[in-house]
C-alpha cells in the first residue's frame, strides 16, 4: 500500500499519512474510490476551509507525532455548514449536544438526510483527507465505485460472514442471498453443523449445490431437496431453509 507524508501550515510537530484505499475483508469495510482515483489525489485541509463538493475521504488520528489516515467508509461530497440543530436528531448531533460541547467549535461536513444516515461533525480546525472537488471532477462519479458486499451470517451470527450481494429493502430474511462458488461452497461446509441447519445436508452435483434434509426425517422420501445451480453470472441464490442475519 503506497504512503504519502503530508503536513499543514503552523503544524510542525503533526505529520500526516495519507495510504491508498483498504482492500475489502469481513473486518475492512471501506467502499472503493471511483476508477483512477487513489491516494496520490488527496491532500489535507483544515475541516472548516473544505468546500462544497471537495470529496471526503479520511481522517487522521490523534496527535502531536505520526497521525495516520482512518479512511471513511465511504467516500462523500462535502456540503459543509455551520453546526446547529440536527432535524433528523441523528446520533453524531445528539452526541455532540449531550456532552455540551460549544457549536461554535464545530462544522458539519455533510448532513443526514437520504442515503445519508447521520451528520458528519468534526472540530472546525481538524485536519479532513481530500480530493479537491476540482480535481474529484475529473474521474467518473462516486457512486460508480462498486458497492460493498453485504454480509450474512447463519442464524443469530452463529457462522460466517458471508459476503453476497446487496440485497433490497423488501429483503427478507427466509429469501435467498447471491453468493459467489467460494463462498457457496463455504456455506455448504458449515451448514450441517449450524443449528439452523443441523438437519441439513450438502452435496456438490458438478456445478450444483443440492441442500436435501437428513433421508432418515425426510417425509417424502421422493424428493431430491432444493438444487441450486449457477446463474449467468456464476453466483448462487442460497437461502430459503434457515434464516439469514444481515451484518450492520
Amino acid at each position: 500500500m503506497s504512503e504519502y507524508i503530508l503536513t499543514l501550515p503552523h503544524s510542525p510537530d503533526d505529520t500526516l499519512v495519507i495510504t491508498d484505499r483498504p482492500e475489502v475483508t469481513a473486518t475492512e469495510r471501506f467502499r472503493a474510490l471511483p476508477e483512477g482515483m487513489n491516494g496520490s489525489h488527496v491532500t489535507v485541509v483544515r475541516a472548516h476551509t473544505v468546500r462544497s463538493g471537495d470529496v471526503v475521504v479520511g481522517y487522521f488520528s490523534e496527535g502531536p507525532g505520526l497521525r495516520r489516515m482512518m479512511h471513511t467508509e465511504a467516500a462523500f461530497a462535502a456540503a459543509p455548514s455551520d453546526f446547529g440543530y440536527c432535524p433528523l436528531e441523528c446520533y453524531e448531533c445528539t452526541d455532540t449536544v449531550y456532552h455540551a460541547y460549544s457549536s461554535d467549535r464545530f462544522i458539519r461536513l455533510i448532513s443526514a438526510g437520504g442515503n445519508v444516515k447521520s451528520c458528519d461533525v468534526v472540530f472546525r480546525n481538524e485536519p479532513v483527507a481530500i480530493v479537491p472537488g476540482d480535481v474529484a471532477a475529473q474521474f467518473p462519479p462516486l457512486d460508480s465505485a462498486p458497492p460493498l458486499p453485504a454480509l450474512f451470517t447463519i442464524v443469530e451470527q452463529e457462522w460466517g460472514p458471508y459476503e453476497a450481494l446487496p440485497v433490497s429493502s423488501t429483503w427478507g430474511p427466509f429469501q435467498n442471498i447471491s453468493v459467489t462458488r467460494a463462498t457457496a461452497e463455504q456455506i455448504a461446509s458449515d451448514l450441517p453443523n449450524t443449528y439452523g441447519g443441523r438437519y441439513l445436508r450438502c452435496e456438490w452435483l458438478h456445478d450444483a449445490l443440492l441442500i436435501s434434509s437428513d433421508p432418515r426425517l425426510r417425509t417424502d422420501p421422493g424428493r431430491p431437496g432444493h438444487l441450486i445451480r449457477p446463474d449467468a453470472d456464476g453466483r448462487y441464490r442460497i437461502g430459503g431453509l434457515w434464516e439469514w442475519w444481515p451484518v450492520e
